[in-house]
């Protein structure tokens, strides 16, 4: 495949990813009729971890004879990690509560600023185009924030601790994920 299809390609794959993680923020509004956040959360990450489980078991059959799959330094740090998701995950689906399903999501998309933010303290070099990318992605938050919902809500605050999920999500696997790659 010449890098023409393989970028094509990866196109495709990130419109689909974005499809998919946009129609969930509707599924999250939907099941919060039914359920609290914290149940659905629960049964969220329950069926996350049950779709794992298959990997787990091809994964472990494969490394069982170099030792544990998972060092006993990491093991803080992946708790951290897992309080951080959890805090974020129940502020999010709090938010959610209390506002639309399009406008928590887009409020959550500010881990787009975010993520370079941390980078930086990761001691990252974050390039021209991905701070341009995160003026614009907060100038267009902002604008749909300010002109489009007039008086303030109780659902911003709570729905904007969400940002800090995904910018967790993507900068704690440590240094150099922050950063995205750049097409040449």
């Amino acid at each position: 495949m010449n890098e023409s299809a393989r970028y094509r390609v990866s196109v495709a794959q990130l419109l689909v990813a974005s499809a998919i993680w946009g129609f969930a923020f509707v599924a999250q509004r939907a099941g919060m009729e039914y359920v609290g956040p914290f149940t659905f959360n629960g049964v969220r990450f329950l069926l996350g971890s049950a779709a794992l489980v298959p990997l787990l078991l091809v994964t472990r059959r494969r490394r069982l004879s170099r030792g544990p799959m998972i060092p006993r330094s990491a093991i803080r740090g992946i708790g951290a990690a897992g309080l951080v998701l959890f805090i974020a995950a129940s502020l999010q689906q709090i938010g959610i509560v209390y506002t639309t399903a399009g406008k928590a999501g887009f409020i959550t998309g500010l881990y787009v600023v975010i993520v370079p933010l941390l980078g930086l303290l990761w001691r990252q070099r974050v390039g021209g185009r991905v701070w341009t990318g995160a003026i614009l992605a907060t100038l267009t938050v902002f604008a749909s924030l300010c002109f489009r919902m007039p008086r303030p809500t109780v659902s911003r605050p709570i729905a904007s601790g969400s940002r800090l999920k995904r910018a967790t999500e993507r900068t704690s696997r440590g240094p150099g994920t922050a950063r995205p790659t750049s097409r040449r």
